[in-house]
């Protein structure tokens, strides 16, 4: 069998740094220098992986299966099988998972950079298709990032602990319509405060202005003056068309 550095048998849970040691049952080496390790928890490891200090041998390492090694390289954790549920798939460093695609079984997604277990930037997405989108601190958005409901609406702008602050966009799916304004932090995800526009996708648009109260606005283009705009613009092209055709 070929020869691969590997380690294997801490394992870093999502939530931060604590691991536990398992051993490893079966080996099976799969070419190319990848190797699949299932252990006696039910997890599985696959990839290119391998020791730090020291560097371990695949055949040495079945010899020393209850010591701790640390998990690091590239590869797949695949603990579906345990009453752990996840699946892990991407990159390593001493035992933390630093960037790639996780789920747990549960549905929940997750895939970009992580720090101490917690998404940093990348997205987050539930079982119901609801999404988070954008840099996370503590695993709630902070800075530039986008929430898209289930149904498809979404808002987006700047977060600040979950919370949109300053200029942001939210649009409703419901009444197709887009609400453009600035967010003060509230009790829910987006509170408008101040001057608001509403913009239809039909073309109609409403300017307001908002409180913690509530919203009253006014129509500034109306059904009847896209109407208006649309009939001059097929007057233009019919002026055009006559003007060609006189032409030639």
């Amino acid at each position: 069998m070929k020869k691969l550095f590997l380690m294997i048998l801490v394992i870093c849970s999502l939530l931060g740094n604590k691991s536990f040691s398992a051993t490893v049952i079966k080996s099976e080496y799969i070419g190319n220098d990848i190797y699949k390790l299932e252990m006696n928890d039910g997890c599985i490891y696959q990839g290119e992986l391998f020791t730090t200090m020291p560097k371990i041998k695949l055949k040495n390492l079945l010899k020393k299966a209850n010591k701790t090694f640390t998990y690091h390289g590239n590869g797949v954790e695949d603990c579906t099988r345990s009453s752990n549920g996840y699946l892990k798939d991407g990159k390593f460093i001493k035992g933390n998972f630093v960037s790639g695609f996780y789920k747990d079984n549960s549905g929940y997604e997750k895939m970009g950079t992580f720090v101490n277990g917690f998404l940093q930037n990348g997205y987050s997405k539930a079982p119901n298709g609801a999404m988070l989108e954008g840099s996370f601190l503590n695993g709630k958005l902070n800075g530039k990032g986008r929430y898209t409901d289930s149904d498809g609406s979404f808002w987006e702008g700047n977060y600040e602990n979950g919370y949109l602050i300053g200029k942001a966009n939210y649009y409703d799916a419901k009444e197709k319509v887009t609400w453009k304004g600035n967010s003060s932090k509230g009790t829910g995800i987006l509170t408008f405060v101040g001057s608001v526009k509403k913009y239809y996708d039909n073309g109609k648009i409403e300017t307001g202005k908002c409180d913690i109260n509530g919203c009253n606005f006014s129509i500034t283009k109306s059904l009847e003056d896209i109407k208006k705009i649309e009939n001059e613009k097929k007057s233009k092209k019919n002026c055009i068309r006559k003007f060609i055709t006189n032409v030639f």
